[in-house]
């Protein structure tokens, strides 16, 4: 089996996982590093640090971010803007959004960095 074969395998296998973690770990991220955010903002943002456009399915990103609110209460709405079109919503961490994302960088992120190879 050659490189390439291996690395589609490892990401068809595991990239599914991998996106469940990462995704909100970026929304977080986007918000904590913008103050406050909108849904179309945080897209932007984490388009920009993926270097393209990032596909999501029909609503999942939607889904995720009514998770984060909702179900896991990580991020609340703190403003919303009505000009042309339709409202934006701005959204901020909360206590246990910003408590969740300072221990992931400290914990996990941050001594992962330590360890790679410097380029």
């Amino acid at each position: 089996m050659d490189k390439k074969q291996t690395m589609d395998d490892l990401v068809n296998r595991y990239g599914m996982d991998m996106k469940k973690l990462i995704y909100p770990l970026l929304v977080l991220h986007v918000i904590k590093s913008h103050k406050k955010a909108s849904s179309q903002e945080i897209k932007s943002e984490i388009n920009r640090i993926a270097g393209k456009e990032v596909e999501y399915q029909y609503t999942s990103y939607y889904r995720l971010m009514s998770n984060l609110e909702h179900d896991r209460e990580l991020i609340e709405p703190v403003e919303l803007v009505k000009e042309k079109g339709p409202a934006r919503i701005y959204y901020s961490l909360t206590p246990k959004g910003e408590e969740l994302l300072g221990r992931i960088l400290n914990e996990i992120i941050y001594p992962v960095i330590e360890i790679l190879p410097k380029q």
